[in-house]
């Protein structure tokens, strides 16, 4: 009955993820369309999204500003972390798979750890020139490692992520 936020594919599971204004994620088989399990991941709405490059797990962002870590074998939560201080709008790994990055509506990007799950740089207007206003779409492009970042400001950045520091 709520809003569709994000989609996400697991090419090893043959699975879907959909992010939903009601809180949940649901999962489909990605050949059927049979949905498989419904997941109530949020508080608030689910706004993303993003399978591990591996598919051995799905993270997802809500409105209640926490990053959710579930593992696929049976979509069991392993790690709640309360990630930013508004809704976190996008999920990206980074093209090695070593590093996440999530967006917010708090105006930050924050890069992760993927394996540990630490945040290692969080990225605003103060430090580093970052959005204006809220941040919310991300792409981790393997062209020089560039993170690019949108939002409400209407800027389009380009982040080179190993030359960014705390």
């Amino acid at each position: 009955t709520e809003k569709v936020r994000n989609i996400d594919f697991n090419y090893h599971t043959s699975e879907i993820a959909v992010a939903s204004g009601d809180g949940r994620i649901r999962i489909f088989d990605l050949f059927s369309l049979e949905e498989k399990r419904m997941i109530d991941a949020h508080g608030l709405s689910a706004n993303t999204v993003r399978f591990s490059p591996n598919g051995s797990l799905l993270l997802s962002g809500g409105r209640d500003a926490h990053l959710n870590i579930w593992e696929t074998k049976n979509y069991s939560k392993t790690n709640n972390i309360p990630a930013h201080n508004y809704a976190i709008y996008d999920i990206v790994f980074s093209p090695d798979g070593k590093l996440f990055a999530t967006a917010s509506r708090d105006k930050t990007i924050k890069i992760w750890d993927a394996t540990t799950f630490e945040m290692l740089i969080r990225i605003n207007k103060e430090k580093h020139e970052g959005h204006l206003n809220s941040v919310n779409k991300l792409i981790w492009s393997a062209y020089n490692n560039y993170l690019i970042s949108t939002g409400d400001d209407r800027a389009i950045i380009i982040w080179k992520v190993s030359e960014i520091g705390e």
